[in-house]
């Protein structure tokens, strides 16, 4: 196993969601759903910039 961190940096939901379609379309889909889940909630706050850091295990 190997550990990975994320940073996800978007300035509107537009931009990040382009930057998930390109990057992790094809990672674990429980595990990405559950950071894509908490950056939804984040820019429900109505921040405009998200800055999110996340570690996960993935086959080696």
């Amino acid at each position: 196993m190997k550990s990975i961190v994320f940073i996800i940096q978007a300035d509107s939901k537009k931009l990040y969601d382009y930057w998930w379609q390109k990057h992790f379309q094809k990672e674990n889909s429980r595990v990405i759903n559950q950071i894509y889940d908490y950056a939804t909630l984040v820019q429900c706050t109505k921040l405009l910039y998200v800055n999110m850091s996340v570690t996960y295990k993935i086959q080696k």
